[in-house]
């Protein structure tokens, strides 16, 4: 319960301020970046992994838009 009143209080704090593909992005990676500082704490090997894996997935989105245009 607790995860999820944080996970509310990230969404409300995030407001997309450039309407472009690259200002989408940027709330993504300010959603994940808040995600990783308040959820997933650092030097512990499983949320390490997970962590690579989300940057991992932002990578390959942001290669495949970039692709596309």
């Amino acid at each position: 319960m607790e995860d999820d009143l944080q996970i509310l209080q990230v969404q409300r704090d995030l407001e997309v301020e450039d309407e472009t593909v690259q200002g989408y992005i940027d709330t993504v990676w300010a959603a994940l970046y808040a995600y990783r500082e308040d959820l997933i704490p650092e030097c512990d090997e499983c949320y390490d992994d997970e962590w690579s894996n989300l940057t991992y997935a932002m990578a390959k989105i942001v290669e495949a838009l970039d692709g596309a245009r």
